[in-house]
C-alpha cells in the first residue's frame, strides 16, 4: 500500500488473474455438463437406491415395456446414450450407455433390454451410479 493505494505488482495481478480464470472455467464446465446431462438422468437424487428407482421410473414410462426396439432405440439416442446392439436382432440383450462426469466423479447411466421375435420390448433393467471418484 502506498499513500492509501493498493498496489499490486505483476506476480499479484498474474494470480490473481490466473485465480479468477480457473474459477470461472469451473462455472463454465458445470454449465455446460449440466446442459449436457439427458433428461432421463438429470436431477436424480444423491441417494443412490432412490437414484436407480428415479432412473428405472423415468425409463418405464418414457420406453414401456412392450414398446417397440425402434422406440427403444430412437429414444436413448436422442438422450446421447450410446447403443451396443446385436445384429441380427434376437432376444439377446440389447445395451445403452451414457458417461457422464464432473470434476470428481465419473458417473455411468445403463439400460439393457430384450426383445421378441416381433421386435418388442419384453424386459428391461437400468442402473446409474459412480464408475470412480477421484
Amino acid at each position: 500500500m502506498i499513500n492509501g493505494k493498493i498496489r499490486l505488482g505483476w506476480l499479484e495481478a498474474f494470480g490473481l488473474f490466473g485465480v479468477t480464470f480457473l474459477l470461472g472455467m469451473l462455472v463454465a464446465w458445470n454449465l455446460a455438463e449440466r446442459r449436457s446431462t439427458p433428461g432421463l438422468v438429470r436431477d436424480l437424487s444423491a441417494e443412490p437406491v432412490a437414484a436407480n428407482r428415479q432412473f428405472a421410473e423415468r425409463l418405464a414410462r418414457a420406453v414401456p415395456i412392450g414398446s417397440s426396439d425402434d422406440e427403444m432405440i430412437e429414444f436413448l439416442s436422442a438422450q446421447g446414450f450410446k447403443l451396443y446392439r446385436r445384429r441380427p436382432l434376437t432376444t439377446q440383450e440389447q445395451h445403452a450407455v451414457h458417461d457422464m462426469s464432473n470434476i470428481v466423479c465419473a458417473v455411468r447411466a445403463n439400460v439393457a433390454w430384450r426383445v421378441d421375435a416381433s421386435g418388442r420390448v419384453t424386459s428391461m433393467t437400468s442402473r446409474v451410479g459412480e464408475e470412480g471418484c477421484w
